[in-house]
């Protein structure tokens, strides 16, 4: 791969990824402090109410201090979901919204707390354990059968010399250094684990979108997922990210495997090796396999319910509604296409616009306003009273807001000769506010009124050039006395 290659792949990596978009942001600092403390491996869903609540004084302090720059947690937190930071979700459980961690969001805060405190040294237990995972490897993945049995052989010779030292009374324990490096190491590696949560359910997302574009794409792919889907075939579990999901979360429901882990962790608790760690680290460990069960859940219920709206999508044929709708859209798109091309590349829409052009301002520029140092050292003079003019005020009102109580009454007086439809009572008493009263009338006729067959037409005098007008509406016929909307 050329550099220059290299340099487009980064290029569009940098513009698409939301994590690198967040680094390069200003809130970087206000995010990370207040994310990272926030959510951690024990608590990596807030509800919303309880998200907003804490938010509240904390951007207020952080505000005053430059480091951000609203205060509204709604408002911030819509922010973080745009920006792919966040993610709003709902329990179908108990139907109640709750913000967690995006993968980028989680990638940010893993890379910031890198920075704090990188590894120090490349400790033996991590060199010994890779080294025995590629010899592993290596035995398992040979075809050759003399070579396995070789490698087998040389396991149980090992294992029976242990078992003999030990039989002998000869118990090899590594020194405390190197059990605290290698806890630590574990403790590290544990941590990663729920982090791929987050990109896991991504991928879920991704592979939905697809399947869906495919659903609605005249192609190949259409033909096989639709096949696949109504032969019961799981396209999402199917996926990549699906299948290795499934195979970690039924070894994570293993109950051997949760006892295992658990016994291991109580008994480095007793030899005090647990205590000797940081306090979260600690608390990791302890709570693990029941804080992995509940971060995997959620993903676990995410694939499925995408599983089953994608068969519903299909079986419902909502897809043949959404292509068809798609398919019309595209054909708008070429008509219009067409319709330029006649038209011609010269050809402009006449619009007046007033430029305006925002002039920033130093932040040194403002200056403090404290009303108790003000005073007002001139003569405060007292104003006359007016008396307020009720019809100037009911002529403001009649220009902006159309006059019901004038209509009813219009309405109840042609009533004493009758039913009478809307022409009728505008034959009487015609439209004082122009086509204001004649939706006034409408509105009125369409809650207390009775809609016959046919339609009469309307005429009215414009209320501010007096120029006559006319339209047809549907016969609606008033038989009471109304006395407005309500």
């Amino acid at each position: 791969m050329s550099v220059v290659t290299r340099a487009y792949e980064l290029s569009e990596l940098h513009e698409a990824s939301r994590a690198l978009q967040l680094l390069r942001s200003r809130s970087l600092v206000a995010t990370v402090a207040i994310l990272g403390e926030y959510f951690s491996t024990q608590k990596r869903q807030i509800l919303v109410e309880d998200m907003h609540s804490r938010l509240e004084g904390d951007l207020e302090d952080l505000a005053e201090r430059d480091f951000i720059g609203t205060t509204n947690p709604a408002t911030q937190c819509t922010a973080w979901v745009n920006k792919g930071i966040l993610a709003r979700r709902q329990d179908r459980q108990n139907r109640q919204e709750y913000y967690e961690l995006t993968a980028a969001g989680q990638n940010v805060l893993a890379f910031v707390s890198g920075l704090e405190s990188p590894r120090a040294k490349a400790i033996q237990s991590r060199l010994s354990a890779l080294t025995q995972m590629l010899a592993e490897l290596d035995a398992q993945t040979n075809p050759d059968r003399s070579a396995r049995l070789a490698h087998l052989y040389a396991q149980r010779d090992a294992l029976n010399e242990h078992i003999q030292a030990v039989e002998r009374g000869r118990v090899e324990v590594i020194p405390h250094v190197r059990a605290l490096e290698s806890l630590r190491d574990l403790v590290s590696l544990a941590r990663e684990i729920p982090e791929d949560f987050y990109r896991v359910r991504d991928e879920f997302d991704a592979v939905n979108r697809q399947l869906r574009k495919d659903l609605l794409e005249g192609t190949a792919s259409q033909a096989i997922t639709l096949e696949e889907v109504f032969l019961g075939i799981d396209r999402v579990e199917g996926s990549e990210a699906g299948q290795s999901f499934s195979a970690f979360f039924d070894l994570l429901v293993d109950e051997k495997q949760r006892l295992l882990f658990d016994e291991a962790v109580a008994s480095l608790d007793d030899r005090g090796l647990i205590d000797q760690l940081a306090s979260r680290d600690a608390d990791l460990l302890r709570t693990y396999t029941s804080s992995l069960r509940r971060s995997a859940l959620p993903v676990r219920e995410t694939m499925t319910t995408l599983s089953r709206n994608l068969r519903q999508f299909v079986q419902s044929r909502q897809f043949q509604q959404f292509r068809a709708m798609s398919e019309k859209l595209d054909q708008i798109q070429r008509l219009g296409l067409q319709a330029m091309e006649h038209i011609g590349h010269d050809w402009r829409v006449p619009v007046e616009y007033e430029e305006r052009t925002f002039q920033s301002l130093s932040v040194s520029r403002l200056k403090v306003r404290v009303p108790d140092e003000e005073r007002f050292d001139g003569v405060v003079e007292e104003l006359p009273l007016h008396v307020l003019d009720f019809e100037q005020l009911r002529t403001n009102v009649r220009e902006s807001e159309i006059d019901f109580e004038e209509l009813c009454e219009a309405v109840n007086e042609r009533l004493h000769d009758g039913p009478a439809t809307i022409g009728q009572v505008l034959e009487e008493h015609p439209a004082t506010q122009g086509l204001a009263s004649i939706v006034g009338l409408v509105l009125l006729g369409m809650k207390h009124g009775i809609a016959d067959e046919g339609h009469e037409i309307l005429s009215w005098e414009g209320q501010f050039d007096g120029v006559q007008r006319c339209g047809p509406v549907q016969r609606i016929r008033f038989e009471e006395e109304i006395s407005g909307l309500s």
